[in-house]
């Protein structure tokens, strides 16, 4: 028989792969087309192309850093991932109020949404991310 607290677990343990994956993803995609991505952030007219060099390898550092963190130390990990999606969030929706929001230039799976998938999309992640943080933290599969 399966219990509310294992089945938490399990929830928490797919979320946990599903972000190792999408993190790992996203982050290569953007090496990969790393001309294209720095586009997409100048096209925002928020960086200037010296500074969109910069950005671009930092958001590739954090995404590639948080998912070594979540290898090491899971809740630490997810705590990270959680302030990062909602930075992020805050940032397309800074963009969208200001008419700056074209279509996501994050790259892979996710380029090319409106804003307002996007936004959806980044609150279920955001839940997902708080909901493994609680478990990670309560239980002890940390």
């Amino acid at each position: 028989m399966i219990t509310i607290n294992k089945l938490a677990k399990l929830s928490a343990e797919l979320v946990y792969y599903f972000f190792m994956f999408f993190f790992t993803y996203t982050a290569i995609h953007k090496l990969a087309n790393l001309e294209s991505f720095r586009r997409n952030l100048i096209k925002t007219s928020l960086f200037t192309p010296a500074t969109a060099d910069v950005v671009s390898w930092l958001i590739i550092a954090l995404e590639l850093s948080i998912v070594a963190i979540l290898f090491l130390r899971r809740a630490q990990g997810f705590v990270l991932l959680s302030i990062s999606l909602l930075m992020f969030t805050v940032y397309i929706s800074y963009l969208h109020a200001h008419g700056l929001y074209e279509v996501c230039g994050c790259g892979g799976i996710m380029n090319g949404l409106s804003y307002y998938t996007h936004f959806i999309i980044n609150i279920c992640l955001i839940f997902s991310s708080l909901f493994a943080t609680y478990v990670y933290n309560k239980t002890d599969l940390k």
